[in-house]
């Protein structure tokens, strides 16, 4: 029997919505639940808790650091002369930049190949 359950703001049931359309769904539970998270407060004595919020600012700021950079170096390439695929593979090359890991300060293996 297929599964019946339909999104809120959708007339179709979930497994006949696109990708994007379930994407945007749960995205918007999530941002939900980590406003939640938030909204617990930070108090010191309870370093649990303290930890969750602390980790879901971080990820919810970074994340929208990503996204703001995938839109600004989308916007700032002119689409002027460009293939739909030349488009395509520019916005993609910008989102992988944006979502590529980033080494953390301190761990650089150039510090320790100085060759003193």
């Amino acid at each position: 029997m297929a599964e019946r359950e339909s999104v809120e703001g959708q007339d179709r049931p979930w497994p006949e919505l696109t990708k994007a359309e379930k994407l945007g769904a749960v995205t918007n539970v999530a941002l939900d639940i980590a406003r939640e998270i938030l909204a617990l407060g930070v108090d010191p004595s309870d370093t649990r808790i303290l930890q969750i919020v602390k980790d879901t600012a971080l990820s919810v700021i970074s994340n929208q650091i990503r996204v703001d950079t995938a839109v600004l170096a989308a916007s700032v390439s002119s689409p002027a002369g460009l293939t739909d695929n030349e488009r395509r593979e520019r916005a993609r090359k910008a989102i992988a930049e944006a979502f590529a890991e980033r080494p953390q300060p301190g761990n650089s293996t150039l510090d320790s190949d100085s060759g003193s």
